[in-house]
């Protein structure tokens, strides 16, 4: 009794340390890096931000949206793009050296393509000066 007692509880363990790793790698986050932010000339008002996105592997963004016109290069990996509107913004999986234009106001989900690679991606926006880069669009 106490044997299989001792047996059943070791492979319980087994099985749980197994499933950690794929765990934490869920529950890792995307990581947004504001790089530069200034006026643009001729323009007042607007201004120009560049930010860096890394995705670690497995991670996605909420449904947000971005208060300007954005332009997105993958730098590193492959992402998978997931619009609420996919005829009016782009969808499907981008990888590195690709670029897209994604329109303002348009929900959206990013995602890592790979489980186990972090992808990375840079991207250049113009929006009214003080934007936030990004607004949940589930509390919209």
């Amino acid at each position: 009794m106490v044997m299989r007692y001792a047996t059943t509880s070791l492979l319980a363990s087994i099985v749980l340390l197994g499933a950690m790793p794929a765990a934490f790698a869920q529950q890792q986050s995307f990581k947004r890096t504001e790089v530069f932010r200034g006026p643009l000339d001729g323009v007042p008002g607007k201004e120009i931000i560049v930010w860096t996105t890394d995705y670690p592997p497995g991670s996605q963004t909420p449904l947000h949206t971005h208060p300007g016109q954005e332009v997105t290069f993958v730098l590193d990996g492959a992402v998978v793009l997931e619009p609420t509107n996919p005829g009016k913004a782009p969808a499907g999986l981008k990888k590195a050296g690709d670029a897209w234009s994604h329109p303002m106001g348009e929900a959206h989900v990013a995602k890592n393509a790979s489980q186990k690679d972090p992808a990375k991606v840079l991207i250049i926006m113009i929006a009214d000066k003080g934007d936030p880069v990004a607004s949940d669009a589930a509390k919209k």
